[in-house]
C-alpha cells in the first residue's frame, strides 16, 4: 500500500489534459486575512499514471506559477479502494520525503502544498498540511462535469515546522 501511494504522487506529471467545458474553474483561498481567487490560473487533473488505481478515484487541482500570486497550490486526492472521488471528508496525509506516508488502514486522503512565489528565493518556502482534525479536504459533489468542495488546513514550513499558517477555501473545478 505504502508503495502505491507513493508511486501515485511521485507521477504526478504523467496526467490527461482537462476536458473544456463550460464551467469555470475557480478556487478560493483565504490566507492572513486575505482572500485569493484563482480563475484562469487553475489546472484539473486526474492522475493516469498508476494502473493500479482507476484514474476516475484521483483528483488533482494546482495553481500555475503567476507572478501575480504570492504563492502556488496544489491539492491531491486519493481513493485507493474506490472506482471514483466521492463525497466526503479526505483527511491530510501525513508527508515523509516530499511524499504521503500511509499505511494499511488508510484507503483515502490527500494531501494540499503552498511554495511562495518569490523571485528573489531560490528555493522558494515550502508548506504542507499538518495531519489531524484541522486539516481536510471534503467533496461535496464530483460528476462527469465538476468537482465541488471545501478545504482546510492547518500548515508547517517545510524548512522550519515552527513557522505555520492556517489557510480555508472553496473550489469547483470544471473538467
Amino acid at each position: 500500500m505504502n508503495t502505491l501511494f507513493t508511486l501515485l504522487f511521485s507521477t504526478m506529471l504523467l496526467v490527461t489534459a482537462p476536458a473544456k467545458d463550460t464551467v469555470s474553474p475557480q478556487l478560493t483561498i483565504r490566507l492572513s486575512g486575505r482572500e485569493y481567487q484563482f480563475k484562469s490560473h487553475l489546472v484539473t487533473r486526474q492522475l493516469t499514471a498508476q494502473h493500479a488505481i482507476n484514474p476516475n478515484a484521483t483528483l488533482g487541482f494546482f495553481t500555475d506559477r503567476n507572478d501575480i500570486f504570492p504563492f502556488y497550490f496544489s491539492c491531491v486526492l486519493a481513493d485507493l479502494k474506490g472506482d471514483a472521488v466521492l463525497p466526503g471528508q479526505y483527511p491530510a496525509l501525513p508527508m515523509k520525503d516530499d511524499l504521503p506516508a500511509v499505511s494499511q488502514t488508510i484507503t483515502r486522503g490527500g494531501f494540499i502544498a503552498m511554495k511562495m512565489n518569490s523571485p528573489n528565493v531560490a528555493n522558494p518556502e515550502e508548506y504542507t498540511a499538518m495531519p489531524g482534525p484541522e486539516s481536510f479536504i471534503i467533496i461535496e459533489e464530483n460528476n462527469d462535469h465538476l468537482a465541488k468542495g471545501s478545504f482546510n488546513a492547518r500548515m508547517y514550513c517545510v524548512t522550519d515546522s515552527t513557522r505555520q499558517i492556517t489557510i480555508s477555501g472553496t473550489f469547483v473545478l470544471s473538467k
